[in-house]
């Protein structure tokens, strides 16, 4: 099926160029002079594309990328400016383009960059299904109960979806903690990003720092390259399932601020956490500190 490609020019002549050159290429193609009609097309059906220009009248090309950003995030944009200068293309791309073309516009660099940001789109798209596919497998699947107390545990998964604050699961040991920080996870407002499991007791007091946090070329000797950590991989929110019991304490402290919520830290971070039933917090300050920051919310998987 041909791939539907929204032109917005208000030159008369370059939209009705590149509406010639794409529909020879075999995409199927929408025109629209000013930003305004534009985002009616739009509303009207699905885009697989928008090839828009950034001064209009009406609307200018930054006001409908926003809009349209609104409307069907997962629409690419590329954004095509006579003004080839850093701020309108930084200001396109901070946008949510993701692409942007100087005029005179070169045919050849415009269907290179058509066929990279379709393929981005799909790529991007086919994420989403798995990633929905995965959280739909992922609800209760692997978590059979139907007591009163069971009940009451999916119940509080479903409100911890909600949130992004960090849970403390308590159970004792194959009671399913990490299935329950799973459920809360994949049906929350994080499912589609990753689901960082880490069992601090696996890795050595003398690793788990840069296994956690990563470290820079030359902060150590035998440091020959820059390595990026768990908290910093990938660079955006995600969630952890920290086993933290055997952690350092010099870790516990670090991971603390990046599990504050507004914490000025890059790498910030939704933790959710397990302690085994009867387990008390030792009265250390770094625990103290780690433990009210985890202890956002509260479940026990033991039912």
């Amino acid at each position: 099926m041909a791939k539907t490609i929204l032109i917005v020019e208000d030159e008369t002549v370059l939209r009705e160029s590149l509406a010639e050159l794409l529909t020879g290429e075999g995409y199927r193609i929408l025109q629209a002079g000013d930003g305004k009609t534009a985002y009616e097309l739009a509303m009207s059906g699905p885009l697989d594309l928008v090839l828009s220009d950034v001064r209009m009248p009406e609307m200018d090309g930054i006001t409908l990328l926003g809009n349209l950003r609104r409307l069907a995030p997962e629409t690419p944009v590329i954004m095509i400016t006579a003004y080839g200068t850093v701020q309108s293309a930084v200001a396109a791309m901070r946008s949510g383009a993701c692409d942007y073309l100087l005029k005179p516009v070169q045919f050849d660099d415009l269907l290179l960059k058509i066929q990279r940001t379709l393929e981005y789109g799909e790529a991007g798209r086919t994420v989403r299904l798995m990633t929905e596919q995965l959280a739909a497998d992922s609800v209760f699947h692997n978590l059979v109960g139907h007591s009163a107390p069971m009940v009451k545990l999916f119940e509080m998964v479903r409100k911890l979806s909600t949130v992004k604050s960090n849970v403390l699961i308590i159970g004792e040991s194959g009671t399913g903690k990490e299935l329950f920080a799973r459920a809360i996870h994949y049906n929350g407002l994080l499912r589609d990003k990753p689901f960082v499991p880490i069992n601090c007791g696996a890795i050595p007091d003398t690793l788990i720092e840069s296994e956690l946090f990563g470290y820079r070329r030359g902060a150590f000797t035998g440091a020959t390259r820059d390595k990026i950590g768990y908290f910093e991989r990938p660079a955006a929110a995600r969630c952890s399932w920290m086993k933290y019991r055997p952690c350092p304490w010099r870790s516990r402290a670090r991971s603390c601020e990046c599990s504050r919520s507004g914490s000025s830290c890059r790498w910030a971070t939704r933790i959710l956490a397990p302690r085994t039933r009867g387990s008390s917090p030792r009265p250390a300050r770094t625990w103290t500190r780690w433990w009210l920051r985890v202890n956002s919310a509260r479940t026990c998987s033991t039912a």
